[in-house]
């Protein structure tokens, strides 16, 4: 019995320090270029933007907003969200949108970034758009190699909540996520 429980304490810790690996094969700062592409029933539009990750949130902080949206939800969440200090941006264009949460899965693999505001309402200036209230964050997922090549999708406009099976669940403003295709930038 005293095995049993030895030998599993210590496939534990390697579990941990594996996923503690994994996480760390990815580096920061970072900085990456991503092809932007989008498409709706009026068309489809592609562009460029910078992603600049400084570092990852704190586990502190990623456990401060992981349980205000749990327990509070969104409209407690985003607050929250905002006393975070900055962990790098995301430009398009001449606008740069501060980072306010980056934390990598235990995958190692996939980066999850957001902003506090949003990036940008795609679909906003039609004649019969949404209202943009209550969309007031950005959300980046990243699936990345050890040298930062890789793809994604990025709500510009989005709000969040907690799911049933302890997920997060992503409510875009835009009528589909914005694709992204990411590399290091020279």
């Amino acid at each position: 019995m005293i095995t049993t429980y030895t030998t599993r304490g210590a496939l534990i810790v390697l579990a941990f320090a594996m996923s503690s690996l994994a996480v760390r094969a990815q580096t920061f700062p970072k900085t990456l270029a991503a092809a932007t592409e989008v498409s709706g029933a009026t068309g489809r539009l592609t562009g460029s933007m910078t992603i600049q990750v400084d570092r990852l949130m704190e586990e502190l902080d990623f456990k401060k907003v992981s349980d205000a949206l749990k327990v509070n939800g969104y409209l407690r969440f985003l607050p929250v969200l905002r006393t975070l200090p900055p962990v790098g941006y995301v430009q398009l264009g001449d606008t740069r949108t501060v980072l306010k949460f980056a934390h990598m899965r235990a995958n190692g693999k996939t980066l999850v970034l957001g902003t506090d505001r949003p990036i940008f309402f795609i679909g906003g200036g039609a004649p019969e758009a949404k209202p943009k209230a209550g969309y007031e964050m950005g959300v980046l997922e990243l699936d990345l190699d050890a040298q930062g090549n890789g793809t994604g999708t990025m709500a510009a406009a989005a709000r969040v909540k907690h799911t049933a099976d302890g997920g997060v669940a992503i409510d875009d403003y835009a009528e589909k996520p914005v694709k992204l295709t990411v590399k290091p930038a020279k």
